[in-house]
């Protein structure tokens, strides 16, 4: 655990994001650690609405109950603007999954959009190789 000197406390970023609240302090005031308040999710998950809040976990919901479907990701281009690239089964039909998609995003964001759906074999990983569900690919201006 964190309590032992000897167990090592490897670093690294991965895309959480939380609110710090506070500091755990000694007896003589010395801060210790942070206190964690709100966590709020890996931030690549996390898709702008137009009011400033954010949904997360926006690929998952809008495609867990679709058919024939290999690997999705959705890629926020503004705030009611997507591309949802698509790998499918050959045999998959496509009105119905752009169909359910749409309609579940619309759902989640509580209003109309704009999704362009592109169909791949294979969906791009990062530079890192790592795939990433939903990316965020604009910033989100002041009202």
């Amino acid at each position: 655990g964190f309590m032992r000197k000897s167990m090592p406390l490897i670093r690294y970023e991965i895309g959480d994001s939380i609110q710090s609240t506070d500091y755990n302090v000694t007896e003589d005031s010395i801060p210790l650690w942070p206190e964690v308040g709100e966590i709020n999710g890996r931030s690549e998950d996390l898709v702008w609405k137009r009011d400033g809040s954010r949904i997360g976990y926006l690929c998952f919901h809008a495609t867990k109950n679709v058919d024939g479907i290999n690997e999705a990701q959705i890629i926020q281009k503004g705030y009611e603007s997507f591309e949802c690239r698509l790998s499918i089964r050959t045999n998959a039909n496509k009105d119905e999954i752009e169909d359910q998609i749409k309609e579940e995003i619309v759902k989640r964001l509580d209003t109309n959009i704009f999704i362009e759906f592109t169909y791949m074999g294979f969906i791009p990983r990062g530079a890192n190789e790592k795939f990433k569900a939903v990316v965020v690919e604009f910033e989100p201006s002041d009202q």
